[in-house]
């Protein structure tokens, strides 16, 4: 992640945004109408926010609600939900410990009142 960037013009603290225009980050101050752009190879500048799971095992993993409303991950329209019926997920791929979980697939449905958790193995497999 990108260190915390100040305005050149007045020292406030420059806030990431999205310019929709350009479909590119820019960098805001919040104190006066400084903007800059991000430059689109630096990696370190376009990341704004990294999430981290700490997988020990299945029935261990915990995931927040708010990975539903995350844009960066996959969305499934062919999933359907085995608790309520919904045909949306986002997912995720669990990083590779032991052999037994490798390429173990978390989905989370999308329907906010239902938010249920199954873990897939490969093409269909559970």
């Amino acid at each position: 992640m990108s260190d915390i960037k100040f305005c050149n013009e007045c020292n406030n603290m420059m806030v990431p945004r999205e310019d929709k225009g350009l479909r590119q980050l820019r960098f805001v101050c919040r104190g006066c109408p400084n903007t800059q752009l991000v430059d689109p190879t630096s990696e370190a500048d376009n990341c704004i926010d990294r999430q981290n799971i700490h997988y020990e095992a299945q029935e261990e993993t915990k995931v927040r609600s708010v990975v539903i409303e995350d844009p960066t991950l996959t969305r499934a329209r062919d999933f359907t939900c085995e608790k309520c019926g919904h045909n949306e997920a986002v997912f995720f791929q669990l990083p590779e410990k032991a052999s037994d979980t490798a390429m173990k697939l978390v989905f989370v449905c999308t329907n906010t009142s239902c938010k249920a958790v199954s873990y897939k193995k490969g093409a269909g497999e559970q």
